[in-house]
């Protein structure tokens, strides 16, 4: 009797070889795991490795322009979200507290809690020269 089988992405992510009666079994599953990136990446590299059609670069020469040009107003953008975010945040805030004083303290506490974690990642984490007292002179990405 032929088996069929198929590959399938489980829940954690892993690659699965599936037969149409069920899953293979664990041995199987182990041997096949191991070489299964590989194979994936080598497959897509030599699918990939001729000439594209002019029109694809083309195509991502201008989304690149595009990207590159529309930049600043991606960030104008997600900074506008976030204020919207953290003005609804708030505006519920209030509204949990005037209903029960009871959440008042929590909240405060989590709002003290908020601005001390984000004024250590930026001193301690981000920028440590600013402890030892020495100039920031170059900028520091992470």
């Amino acid at each position: 009797m032929a088996h069929f089988c198929y590959w399938r992405l489980a829940t954690d992510g892993a690659l699965l070889l599936t037969s149409l009666g069920g899953n293979l079994s664990s041995t199987h599953r182990s041997i096949l795991q191991v070489p299964m990136h590989p194979f994936l990446l080598l497959t897509c590299f030599n699918l990939f490795s001729t000439s594209v059609h002019p029109w694809l670069t083309t195509i991502t020469f201008w989304w690149e322009r595009m990207l590159n040009l529309l930049g600043p107003l991606f960030i104008a953008m997600e900074g506008i979200s976030s204020v919207i975010v953290v003005q609804k945040c708030g505006q519920e805030g209030k509204k949990l507290v005037d209903e029960w004083e009871v959440y008042q303290f929590p909240l405060l506490f989590a709002a003290a809690l908020g601005y001390v974690v984000s004024g250590w990642w930026i001193v301690v984490v981000r920028y440590p020269r600013i402890l030892a007292g020495r100039k920031v002179t170059e900028v520091h990405d992470m």
